[in-house]
């Protein structure tokens, strides 16, 4: 007479897996001691995926295999990045159109990271329209161009309709660029928080304001480098209004101002700090 083999509960294996979590080696051998043991395996192997270089091995691991996607929660694409962040010709090139298609691809992907990367090498005319996206963080670290490093960002930025907290950190212009046309900022972008470090802040606090981030921002996080970081800086809060909740600012440089420039940062310091939200760091 057959006698049906003796099974642990469900909940148990889930807990002993979970125990496993930091070791990809062991997930890979519980992953195959049972079919009913995948699942849970798979959650914390693909929960979050590095990849250096091999964007486009990606796209097509992710396409032949659609089971794994859903697992996907963080993603971070590595460039082999050149220290040198005036040659982003030395960097690995991730065009926007490839970011594009990862992205739809993965579908509860909620934090993304790019690092050491140049958007593409070649100008297209357009993106094709794609799925807009929304993401609980989104990082981009040394970040270049061949071209024209705030358009590219842009280009980024609007392949997505919400980000909770933006951070830019290292982007800086080309060196010797020719002068473009004032970019124009994804209008239908809401950004949430914001932390700008070693970028032109007055460009990217200038692009905010022209976004649906406006009455949104609930943080922000930047430099103040010279007078037109200040300026910028104070339109945006402008239009933020009572939303702001947290301000903190970076015045390392604020021996770049003039004696004049410095009374109105000081005033607009002072107004900022009677409403309980600034933060200053010297």
């Amino acid at each position: 007479m057959y006698a049906p083999q003796p099974r642990l509960p469900a909940e148990l294996t889930d807990m002993v897996i979970d125990q496993l979590h930091s070791s990809q080696r062991a997930l890979a051998a519980a992953a195959l001691v049972c079919q009913s043991w995948l699942p849970r395996s798979r959650v914390h192997l693909f929960r979050r995926v590095a990849v250096t270089g091999e964007f486009h091995a990606l796209l097509r691991f992710l396409q032949c295999t659609p089971h794994v996607r859903g697992y996907v929660r963080h993603l971070v694409l590595q460039g082999r990045a050149s220290e040198d962040k005036c040659a982003p010709r030395l960097q690995t090139t991730l065009p926007p159109h490839l970011l594009a298609e990862l992205l739809s691809q993965l579908p509860r992907l909620r934090t993304l990271q790019l690092h050491g990367v140049a958007f593409h090498e070649h100008r297209p005319s357009r993106l094709p329209p794609y799925p807009l996206h929304t993401l609980d963080e989104l990082t981009l670290m040394n970040v270049g161009s061949a071209w024209d490093t705030t358009d590219d960002v842009l280009s980024v930025l609007g392949l997505f309709s919400e980000i909770k907290f933006l951070h830019l950190n290292s982007i800086a212009q080309v060196v010797g660029a020719p002068p473009r046309h004032p970019p124009l900022a994804p209008a239908h972008i809401r950004v949430h928080a914001l932390k700008f470090e070693d970028v032109p802040s007055d460009v990217y606090f200038e692009l905010m304001r022209g976004t649906r981030s406006r009455g949104a921002l609930r943080s922000i996080e930047a430099e103040c480098a010279d007078a037109e970081d200040a300026a910028a800086l104070a339109a945006l809060l402008h239009d933020a209004g009572a939303a702001l909740e947290h301000l903190a600012l970076d015045l390392t440089h604020e021996w770049h101002f003039s004696p004049g420039e410095q009374r109105a940062v000081q005033e607009a310091l002072r107004a900022w700090h009677e409403r309980g939200l600034l933060h200053v760091g010297f």
